[in-house]
């Protein structure tokens, strides 16, 4: 994952905000954050849940993942408070009768893992590796906007959302992500 700000310092001044009881900052992290709120909560959505209940237990891990985060923990912020919001999702669903998981044995998710083979510190810190390396290699080959572009994109936003960001046609965006693709493939031959 990657950073939640482009500037680490502002990250850390949100962050700590939050530490100190600073509601309009959690509010500011929770807007940068929904894309990934609504990829985990659109993970674990069982018709037992209702919607609006999962979403605020995204929330209240995500206030956890703030209110714990250290940067010597060798993740960023974002991975911390993806897998935060996710274990909380997890615990609200164990919670609910209508949903059958079974306690004494992990999870399995959307993509087949089990909750232990996901939320692996092992797999995360290889995980990382690869992917800052990968990033690495990727904005010597990529221009300004391609770059901006796949960490947006990365990080659960919408091609529309992108584009408003970037204060650039949303077909820039289109034609920005057809040439990453190209390029990450010619990249990973």
């Amino acid at each position: 994952m990657l950073p939640l700000c482009e500037d680490f310092s502002e990250e850390q001044t949100i962050l700590e905000r939050i530490r100190l009881g600073d509601e309009s900052a959690f509010e500011l992290l929770l807007d940068i954050c929904m894309p990934m709120i609504r990829q985990e909560t659109a993970r674990f959505r069982p018709s037992a849940v209702d919607a609006d209940d999962l979403l605020q237990e995204a929330s209240l891990g995500l206030l956890s993942a703030a209110k714990a985060y250290r940067t010597d923990g060798g993740a960023s912020f974002l991975t911390f408070a993806r897998v935060c919001v996710r274990r909380r999702l997890l615990n609200a669903l164990r919670s609910v009768p209508e949903v059958e998981i079974p306690h004494e044995s992990p999870m399995e998710l959307s993509n087949g893992e089990t909750e232990e083979q996901v939320f692996s510190p092992d797999r995360f810190v290889l995980e990382k590796e690869e992917e800052l390396a990968l990033l690495s290699r990727l904005k010597g080959v990529l221009s300004e906007l391609e770059y901006r572009v796949l960490i947006l994109h990365m990080s659960s936003y919408s091609y529309g959302e992108i584009a408003q960001i970037l204060q650039v046609p949303a077909k820039s965006i289109d034609n920005a992500i057809q040439r990453i693709r190209r390029k990450l493939k010619s990249v990973l031959k």
